[in-house]
């Protein structure tokens, strides 16, 4: 939006019809009608997914449009259309739904965490063996929840759990409600960069340890002296693997 008539006299306005903004002591809009800028962001997933029936390239996102925060779910990408052979998947996560940060995954399906105030926006690219790309984006608005009863999230974590000790292990499990640490064991084919995340019977997320995991046995001490007496999920994350494995920690000594 330009004022005044002569091209030296004109001043761009940042921002245009919002109730948080005044120019020349006027409000540029109101919260009821005339926020555009609101109004932008709340369509800009539904604006930026428009695809022609006829593209090329077809790419919509399985995941849920609202999620308890806090907590983990997993989403999908679902590509077709294109020339046939692999696709290449390429995942993005923003607190805004403008600013993406750097690549989350590679893979078709990847499991995120919820923040623990607000929303959270995803954005997949994808592309095709014949040079073809697509784009989707989507908006999971966070949902705040005052009981375990009234969660909505209840176990939705980062991939089937494990009870193969071959492929993840815990030790001791169960623990008593004074243990400080438990030692976690797994294997990895790649030397990559990941977490671990420990996730509540209720989706809540209690703890995330970035961890450089080494090629072959990893062998790592976590610290769960603050964990209250309940059932855990003890989540491997890393680009190429997810181990989840259940920790019980007693309410006795």
């Amino acid at each position: 939006m330009f004022s005044g008539n002569e091209e030296d006299q004109r001043r761009r306005i940042q921002y245009f019809s919002n109730p948080d903004v005044t120019y020349l002591n006027d409000e540029t809009g109101d919260a009821d009608f005339a926020n555009v800028a609101v109004f932008l962001r709340s369509t800009a997933c539904d604006v930026a997914n428009f695809q022609d029936d006829g593209a090329p390239l077809f790419v919509e996102i399985d995941a849920p449009h609202q999620f308890c925060n806090c907590a983990m779910t997993n989403v999908t990408a679902i590509a077709s259309g294109s020339a046939p052979g692999l696709y290449t998947f390429k995942w993005y996560e923003s607190a805004d739904g403008f600013n993406y940060g750097s690549v989350i995954s590679t893979h078709p399906s990847y499991s995120l965490a919820m923040p623990c105030q607000g929303d959270l926006f995803i954005r997949v690219d994808v592309f095709a063996p014949n040079g073809t790309t697509a784009t989707r984006f989507q908006k999971i608005t966070g949902v705040t929840v005052e009981s375990e009863s009234e969660s909505p999230c209840n176990f939705q974590i980062a991939g089937p759990v494990i009870d193969d000790p071959d492929v993840i292990r815990i030790f001791p499990n169960p623990i008593s409600n004074n243990s400080e640490q438990v030692a976690l064991s797994f294997e990895s084919e790649d030397h990559e960069t990941g977490y671990i995340d420990i996730v509540g019977a209720n989706g809540e997320l209690q703890n995330r340890i970035p961890v450089d995991i080494v090629k072959g046995i990893n062998n790592i001490n976590l610290d769960v002296h603050d964990l209250s007496s309940g059932m855990y999920f003890i989540s491997v994350n890393a680009s190429t693997s997810h181990k989840v494995l259940k920790l019980i920690k007693l309410s006795y000594h």
